[in-house]
């Protein structure tokens, strides 16, 4: 049951905690995702309005987070107050490492839904958490976690207001929608943004990831919602599909008057119709919400510190243009080809293994967009696997509403199930999850694949 009330109040009283603590030096940690990132720089920004000395740390789960606070609180002294966004569904664990810690403040501002074994009862004086799940809320339709922080920042510095831009491209690789399906807390901060000037918004056709191609026939091939099964992410097959049917392939898709985008919904349907945001005073990827949150994502999963540059620049240099170009390449061919690809199947999920070039981002990206398309059967969940790295191997979860009601199952609980067999760190939420385990616990697991369908 969702309960709105209960959820603001205690968002007011973290912020309040915050205002009487008066912290003089902050620890920013978040996620390296285009969610994540944009939550710290939300973060790190009303900082340094509010003339309060920062550091920011983008942390990836490698350590424990007993050991990574150590870590932090050893090499930066006098940290009185840290944040953690679009991260910390581990609550149990961060108690019990800030209850050593009774003058440091944490004020968790994550979105991820608890599992049953992390959930608190009782939080110390000095532990503040504000995750919108544990009153319902659904962390990705309802309210990401850059939106969450923008909804605390807002409260503390009316600067912030200007900064709602930043929410808006954080969101929209959460939700996986147009614009014009935003609802709640995401819609309320989207809102704002438009009252503020500071976006605005495209009425017509909506080619998600596409958007920022200058051809019509380049939007259709890259775009990822939806995801044009007939095209296959072919940039041959959209322009031969555009030409058959009368419509310039080299014509621009913000372009497209009334009549040409009649045309367009012709040929690949009513699905896309829709709204895509503008971010004001940017150009190229980075003038639209979703390919800009993207391209952070793309980066971030590399280079933090080259992510971040980007939300301050303008316009995107040449090298990042090149590195989403690249990716998105890469995606929709493996989108385009999953289906003859899946090498193991049992009765309640679809297996599937990339090979030895898949980054991580690719192995959940893959797993959303085919999940989030319906490129393969509701009745069914699909784990996505990858080599992360020499010692470990990154799986995705991905599944539909309609399984989570009729299995009354979700990724978060079933990875939890899963790694308490197999060992590993994962978690997330209903519909999406993520775990990472070592090379021989993988092995181990890929065996006993079967054991998916007897936790379910």
């Amino acid at each position: 049951m969702v309960d709105t009330t209960n959820f603001f109040t205690e968002l007011e009283f973290g912020i309040a905690a915050f205002q009487d603590l008066k912290p003089k030096h902050v620890l920013s940690v978040s996620h390296n995702d285009g969610d994540g990132l944009t939550a710290s720089a939300l973060i790190c920004k009303t900082m340094d309005f509010l003339r309060v000395e920062r550091v920011q740390k983008i942390f990836e789960r490698s350590e424990s987070w007993e050991n990574f606070f150590d870590s932090m609180m050893g090499k930066y002294k006098g940290i009185d107050a840290v944040f953690l966004t679009d991260l910390g569904a581990e609550e149990k664990q961060l108690c019990a490492t800030f209850q050593k810690r009774k003058g440091v403040h944490l004020f968790i501002l994550d979105h991820h839904k608890i599992s049953s074994s992390e959930q608190v009862d009782a939080y110390p004086e000095n532990v503040h958490s504000m995750n919108p799940t544990r009153f319902g809320l659904d962390g990705l339709r309802d309210i990401a976690g850059s939106t969450l922080t923008y909804l605390f920042c807002e409260k503390l510095s009316p600067r912030v207001r200007k900064l709602s831009w930043l929410p808006v491209v954080g969101m929209a690789g959460d939700i996986l929608k147009s614009a014009d399906k935003y609802v709640s807390c995401n819609k309320q901060v989207l809102d704002i943004a438009l009252e503020e000037g500071v976006v605005s918004l495209h009425d017509g056709v909506a080619f998600l990831g596409g958007m920022a191609e200058n051809k019509l026939q380049d939007t259709l091939s890259f775009s990822l919602l939806p995801f044009l099964k007939e095209i296959g992410g072919s940039h041959n097959k959209a322009r031969e599909l555009l030409t058959r049917a009368g419509i310039d392939p080299g014509k621009n898709v913000i372009a497209l008057g009334n009549d040409d985008i009649e045309d367009v919904v012709k040929v690949v349907g009513e699905a896309i119709r829709g709204q895509t945001v503008l971010i004001a005073g940017k150009e190229g990827l980075l003038r639209h919400s979703f390919e800009y949150n993207f391209l952070v994502s793309i980066v971030g999963d590399k280079r933090h510190e080259d992510a971040l540059r980007l939300l301050d620049l303008k316009k995107p240099q040449a090298v990042f243009v090149k590195e989403y170009t690249t990716y998105m390449q890469q995606l929709v061919t493996y989108l385009g080809r999953i289906n003859s690809k899946i090498s193991i199947e049992g009765s309640s999920y679809k297996f599937f293994e990339l090979g030895p070039d898949a980054t991580k981002q690719l192995v959940s990206d893959i797993a959303s967009f085919t999940s989030v398309n319906n490129l393969l059967t509701r009745e069914k969940l699909l784990v996505i696997a990858a080599k992360e790295s020499g010692k470990e191997y990154k799986l995705s979860f991905r599944c539909t509403p309609e399984f989570v009601k009729a299995k009354k199952i979700g990724m978060g609980i079933l990875i939890e199930k899963c790694s308490k067999k197999y060992g590993g760190r994962g978690g997330g939420h209903d519909l999406a999850g993520g775990w990472t385990m070592p090379v021989e616990s993988y092995q181990e697991f890929k065996k006993n694949l079967k054991d998916i369908d007897a936790f379910i």
